[in-house]
């Protein structure tokens, strides 16, 4: 009997994986390829607000790639650590980022001028290497959240420490401004999203329905939704499925739960004219970009593409005007997609 039992719930967790196939089409589009850090993955980027470069975070430094033209104007040297984020201010004249390294008195925060790429500010941010730094939508503050389980806001004219929103944000690997700059949502490594008050530090709210790991969170260009991924695992502990929650922002509820994806979702993006969310994972095996519908949450389109064997999207952004899309991968290359080309096909489809 107990036998059976098991097989029965065999069947169970293999037709629940089966069930979870994406209902459109895959778009025959192919990105442009570019070779970023010969030496390591891609482990983050975002464009400058006005549009005119695209700054990736790699193993020791972050490179600024010229739009369009897709050349390097400048390379930022992190004394040798690796980077875990990158930062653009709001007026595009700072760049920032947050590395990975435990020496008690080397610096984790790193600020330079984009242009000229003189040094702005080094320190340290907390007691263990920062998960995250963003800018607050006004540009006068820094928001860092390190391995500690803190947040901290940073003055963005001298540096100095402003306030600490939480001792023990559950050690927050991931931290957005909502676009109005009202809140601090912060994801958690153990699949909690928590929302702050950014003046205050009050806890404004605790959400749910994410039961499982994940490090993706998102506000709609508008304010008006919070994305956020995380894995699903089966009765043995492995990852059977990747899904997207999404709550509105006036009462904090969830409003959408996206599936699909069967292995974990590396990344997620809003298109900056509002409409359409974008993620990226694994659908039975390879990589994939799927376009959700904000209207009705449902998919719209999806794009393959097969970047090298063992590597995997691991960052989206949108440039601010919304015409190109481009995907950070766990080797040494980017692809750029041409949105409007995207948008075409998805129509004939």
């Amino acid at each position: 009997m107990r036998i059976r039992r098991w097989f029965i719930l065999l069947l169970l967790v293999l037709g629940s994986c089966s069930t979870n196939t994406p209902s459109h089409k895959l778009l025959q589009t192919e990105p442009l390829c570019i070779k970023i850090h010969p030496s390591s993955g891609i482990s983050a980027l975002t464009f400058t607000p006005d549009g005119s470069s695209l700054a990736i975070g790699g193993d020791r430094d972050v490179k600024l790639l010229e739009n369009n033209e897709w050349v390097e104007k400048r390379s930022f040297k992190t004394a040798e650590r690796p980077i875990t984020s990158v930062a653009i201010s709001p007026d595009s004249r700072l760049l920032a980022c947050g590395t990975a390294n435990r020496a008690s008195s080397a610096p984790t925060v790193y600020v330079w001028e984009r242009i000229s790429g003189q040094p702005v500010a080094e320190f340290r941010s907390g007691v263990e290497h920062v998960n995250c730094v963003v800018f607050s939508p006004d540009g006068s503050k820094l928001a860092v959240a390190s391995e500690d389980g803190s947040i901290r806001l940073y003055e963005t004219i001298k540096w100095t420490l402003l306030a600490t929103i939480s001792e023990n944000a559950k050690k927050a690997q991931r931290i957005v401004y909502s676009p109005d700059g009202k809140y601090i949502a912060a994801r958690g490594h153990d699949g909690s999203v928590v929302v702050y008050d950014a003046v205050s530090g009050e806890t404004k709210a605790e959400l749910g329905g994410m039961d499982g790991e994940g490090r993706k969170l998102a506000f709609s260009p508008d304010g008006a939704y919070l994305a956020s991924a995380t894995q699903l695992f089966d009765y043995f502990g492995n990852v059977k499925e990747g899904k997207i929650v999404v709550w509105d922002t006036i009462n904090w509820r969830m409003c959408a739960e996206l599936r699909g994806h069967t292995y974990s979702i590396r990344a997620l993006a809003f298109h900056p004219k509002g409409g359409m969310l974008v993620t990226a994972g694994q659908v039975k095996g390879c990589d994939q970009v799927w376009c959700w519908d904000t209207s009705n949450w449902k998919e719209r389109c999806g794009i393959q593409f097969y970047p090298r064997p063992h590597c995997h999207c691991n960052g989206l952004c949108f440039s601010p005007d919304g015409k190109t899309l481009v995907g950070g991968t766990t080797s040494e290359n980017i692809y750029i997609w041409d949105w409007d080309q995207v948008v075409q096909l998805a129509d004939q489809e």
